[in-house]
């Protein structure tokens, strides 16, 4: 199956004509007669629009690859959201007490222990914030 198949299938499954389906996407009909019939590619943009529309993913459109897309609540995104605030907090922290221990080290004073210890521990901090975030946020990835 082309590209074009799968357009003018998922056109016809959602019940609309080529004109109706131009006027949604801002170009003529004859532009989804070409698409439909191969003679041309859509431009990336309107991959997009087409496969917002039919939602599904434009690897489906150009390949035929279905991928699952998982839904996710709305809990789900305030969660990864929270995650996300609590990922910059701590790279924030990180980075600030990174510029005072450059400042300790380019005036050629020893870095206080204390401050050696919290490095350690907010940098720690940070590889797990950044990794509970990624294994949070690929739980909501299509599987293809």
């Amino acid at each position: 199956m082309s590209l074009g198949y799968r357009v003018k299938e998922l056109r016809k499954k959602h019940n609309l004509t080529q004109l109706q389906l131009a006027e949604v996407l801002n170009m003529g009909r004859s532009n989804i007669g070409h698409i439909e019939n191969n003679r041309v590619q859509p431009s990336s943009k309107h991959l997009e629009q087409i496969a917002d529309l039919f939602n599904t993913t434009s690897d489906y459109l150009l390949k035929g690859t279905v991928c699952e897309i998982i839904p996710i609540t709305k809990q789900q995104k305030n969660q990864i959201y929270d995650k996300q605030v609590t990922t910059f907090k701590v790279t924030k922290l990180y980075k600030q007490l990174k510029i005072v221990e450059n400042w300790f080290i380019s005036n050629q004073d020893e870095v206080p222990e204390k401050l050696k210890q919290q490095l350690k521990q907010i940098e720690t901090e940070k590889e797990q914030q950044h990794e509970i975030l990624n294994n949070l946020v690929n739980q909501f990835q299509p599987s293809c």
